[in-house]
């Protein structure tokens, strides 16, 4: 590390320039030194903390380092980009699986539903019927299960509350149904 000495004797500027160029450089020692063509650089990185910069070269080395910690910075930047890019593909894939068996049981729960409700409705018209009987599906369960489809690819809530809500909702006033039916 720099001494408080060997700063003070500099030009305040430059000397604040160089604590905030040390100060990222440290903590990338770590990473550069996973990479084995920066071990040349890593050394003289160390070999710049442990002294004063009081020459022009290594003046000049310490611009190189940190034109190298600044490509570093992008490099990074660029990966944490990415590892964001994948975060949001992980969430939509999710979504995706969880909407399939979701959608693979919605005729259970429809029957469910639909069979009370037409047998409340026997004796008007079979029309009539379908229509009492397919309006809980097409008002209540594919907006809910569109709505929670956007919540689950957004991150905003975890995917199996998202996209089972729906078809808890419909099985619940299904078993309600069919528990009334039971005691008419």
């Amino acid at each position: 590390r720099l001494s408080h000495a060997s700063l003070t004797e500099q030009d305040p500027v430059e000397t604040e320039l160089l604590k905030k160029n040390m100060e990222f450089l440290q903590t990338g020692v770590d990473l550069l030194r996973r990479k084995p063509a920066q071990e040349e650089n890593l050394r003289r990185l160390r070999a710049l903390q442990a002294a004063s910069i009081a020459t022009e070269s290594q003046r000049k080395e310490t611009a190189r380092l940190t034109e190298i910690t600044q490509d570093f910075r992008k490099e990074w930047s660029a990966r944490f980009y990415d590892m964001e890019r994948d975060k949001k593909e992980r969430k939509r894939v999710d979504a995706e699986i969880q909407l399939r068996f979701s959608l693979s049981l919605a005729p259970f729960f429809f029957a469910l539903t639909a069979i009370p409700i037409g047998v409340f409705f026997r004796r008007s018209n079979s029309i009539v019927s379908f229509f009492y009987a397919a309006l809980p599906v097409f008002l209540g369960y594919y907006p809910l299960l569109m709505a929670g489809q956007a919540v689950a690819e957004s991150g905003k809530l975890n995917t199996v509350p998202a996209l089972w809500s729906a078809s808890g909702l419909l099985g619940v006033l299904g078993c309600a149904l069919l528990f009334r039916l039971g005691r008419r």
